[in-house]
């Protein structure tokens, strides 16, 4: 008996009935509601396909293949399985908002009034979906369509005859038949449809799935063989982390590594066997990015510091999974998690395992954002604190960080540091170049100090030169200034600090020390007795430090005052005369 309807379901088979039936309610409720078939398959007495909508309601699809209805002499037993169906569904918990019953055929009126008969007051509202609501429903699916009515192989071959003849019409000639191709390919499957690209000589192609439960129903499989040796193993690391974890990002397998690839499917173009193929893996997350936070604890349990994050990946492997992290917009923190199992497969643990995988770029920041950044590295150095994981506010996990920072880091910190407190002070903002020489670090940091009102020694003022006419000095003044030295405070005209591109004048600094000797005394000597009346330039040395103290007159308004001296204390750089620790 068939129907009369577009499509002939009750010549399709139970099997195939209930499939394609599953994968039009999926397609029908996809982002809308979570659909699946409780045991896989369907026949769940009384459930053959389940849909919970975002609001909590259930709709109950029960199939019942019965091709010539369930009136005649079939009545009785076929109306007894139909009740006790809807009385299984009952029994749910919450029950159902809806009861579907999908038939292959149109039912008469008898038999649409016994349905309808099995509600109460109480119960669920009882919807039939016979072939003609079927029908209506495939129509605004038409891949499911034409996989049901159309001759495939036939379609696909006089497609292909259009293809090698002549491409006489406009552009639109040309994407016409190529869409046509594709849906001819993606009509094959009912669950996959068939993607394509073309650049250049080559040409792309793969699958999509039509519904979320895609891989559920109609999974695909690929086996891949691999050849490594021990020396191998910077080759194998990231494949083993993405095939045992499921780990973040894309991992590229040459050839020569590959012995085989092969696809399975129930696709009948995406089943192959290739010998020694490029392989690129790249496992799929399992969640949508969402908010989670790092809280940094000390040994007493304390909370010292925090920080937000973004969960991006998350994602399962053979050996157990993987999750990765976005902080601050420029790093990426990984962590992998071994899943220990009983004899019975059942999961014993799950607790962070192996080093983990932290990622980082900081061009590009303005160094208040580069300070950060750096101090969130510096906690994950290893062994300084447990790390507690929340992520949507709820506790996840809590590690060690592994992370061993590295003294060009510390370095970079104590430059972004002193930029973010120089440039806050001078009303300044632009970003951090990032080639620094050891001179360009000490003199950052001067500038800083004197900002912050200190006395700091400075490279740039190692001597003090002065012009003086040798006949104007008194000899006795001379000897006194060799012998002892003399105290020195001179406005410093023009300083600035240079960063990058960026030239930052400071103004209202002095260069003082508590005495300076001369440097050519001897040369200055004989012009003295000399008496000569030609320009000489004395050159003086502070005696008590290497180079002259610097220092802001409208920060430190008395240089007599009690010195409030700073001192350079850079990583890698010994300050000459500075004290130790």
């Amino acid at each position: 008996m068939t129907t009369t309807g577009a499509v002939d379901w009750t010549g399709l088979g139970e099997v195939d009935f209930s499939r394609i039936v599953q994968v039009m309610v999926k397609r029908r409720w996809a982002g809308i509601a979570d659909v699946h078939a409780p045991d896989g398959r369907g026949g769940d007495a009384g459930i053959d396909v389940l849909a919970v909508d975002r609001g909590g309601r259930r709709r109950v699809y029960q199939i019942k293949f019965f091709t010539d209805g369930f009136s005649g002499d079939r009545k009785s037993t076929r109306q007894k399985q139909i009740r006790k169906s809807f009385r299984t569904a009952l029994e749910l918990d919450p029950p159902p908002y809806e009861w579907i019953l999908v038939v292959p055929k149109t039912l008469t009126p008898g038999e649409r009034k016994f349905v309808i008969g099995l509600a109460d007051d109480d119960g669920p509202k009882i919807t039939i979906m016979d072939a003609d609501d079927l029908d209506v429903m495939i129509a605004s699916m038409p891949d499911v369509y034409n996989y049901l009515v159309r001759d495939r192989l036939e379609d696909l071959m006089s497609k292909y005859g259009l293809e090698t003849s002549a491409l006489l019409g406009a552009p639109e000639d040309l994407t016409n038949r190529m869409t046509n191709l594709r849906d001819a390919a993606s009509a094959l499957n009912p669950n996959w449809g068939v993607s394509m690209s073309i650049r250049e000589n080559a040409i792309s192609y793969g699958l999509y799935p039509k519904h979320p439960a895609a891989a559920v129903d109609d999974p695909i499989r690929l086996e891949l063989g691999f050849k490594f040796q021990a020396a191998d193993d910077a080759a194998f690391g990231p494949l083993r982390r993405s095939i045992s974890f499921g780990a973040r990002g894309q991992v590229l397998v040459p050839g020569k590594y590959v012995t085989h690839a092969e696809v399975r499917s129930s696709h009948p173009l995406f089943n192959t066997s290739v010998a020694n193929p490029e392989v690129i893996l790249e496992a799929h997350s399992r969640t949508e990015p969402c908010e989670a936070e790092f809280r940094f604890i000390d040994a007493a349990g304390t909370v010292v510091a925090s920080q937000d994050a973004t969960l991006e990946h998350a994602a399962n492997g053979a050996e157990g999974g993987s999750m990765a992290f976005e902080v601050l917009d420029c790093i990426e923190v990984e962590v992998d998690f071994a899943v220990t199992l009983d004899d019975d497969g059942a999961m014993i643990s799950c607790e962070p395992g192996g080093p983990m995988q932290l990622r980082y770029g900081l061009t590009g920041l303005y160094p208040d954002e580069a300070v950060r950044c750096i101090k969130f590295l510096e906690r994950l150095n290893e062994g300084a604190y447990r790390c507690a994981v929340h992520i949507d506010g709820q506790h996840a996990f809590t590690f060690t960080g592994d992370y061993e920072i590295d003294d060009e880091l510390l370095q970079l910190l104590t430059v972004a540091d002193d930029l973010a407190a120089i440039q806050e002070n001078l009303d300044r903002r632009f970003k951090m170049p990032w080639d620094y020489s050891t001179r360009d670090r000490i003199d950052i940091r001067v500038a800083r100090a004197i900002l912050e009102g200190y006395f700091i020694e400075s490279p740039g003022a190692a001597n003090f030169n002065a012009e003086v006419i040798p006949g104007q000095i008194d000899t006795a003044d001379l000897d006194r200034l060799i012998a002892d030295g003399h105290p020195v405070n001179v406005p410093v005209s023009d300083y600035s600090l240079r960063v990058g591109d960026h030239t930052l004048p400071i103004p209202n600094v002095r260069a003082t020390t508590a005495r300076a000797k001369l440097v050519n005394g001897a040369e200055l000597r004989e012009a003295v007795e000399a008496r000569s009346a030609e320009p000489f330039h004395a050159v003086m040395r502070p005696v008590e430090h290497r180079y002259f103290l610097v220092y802001k007159t409208d920060r430190i308004p008395d240089a007599e005052a009690d010195r409030l001296q700073a001192w350079w204390t850079l990583p890698g750089v010994t300050q000459p005369g500075a004290p130790l620790g």
